[in-house]
């Protein structure tokens, strides 16, 4: 694989990085796979709520869009 950007993230961030990857795993899947993650998000349908960090704290599925609850 070609090396890519390097991106710079404080303490804090890093811990966080490396406790949601596995053995063998880049920070660069740990990274895809969150951004998967998101996408799948973005894909429902529905009303998402989130907090000041950034973090999921409820969705509403939209009725019309034929989802349930």
């Amino acid at each position: 694989m070609a090396r890519g950007k390097s991106i710079h993230v404080d303490a804090a961030t890093h811990d966080r990085l490396k406790q949601r990857g596995v053995f063998g795993e880049s920070f660069c899947d740990v990274i895809k796979r969150m951004l998967d993650q998101m996408d799948l998000l973005d894909e429902m349908h529905g009303e998402f709520t989130w907090d000041a960090k950034g973090n999921l704290v409820s969705f509403v599925v939209n009725e019309e869009a034929g989802g349930t609850a």
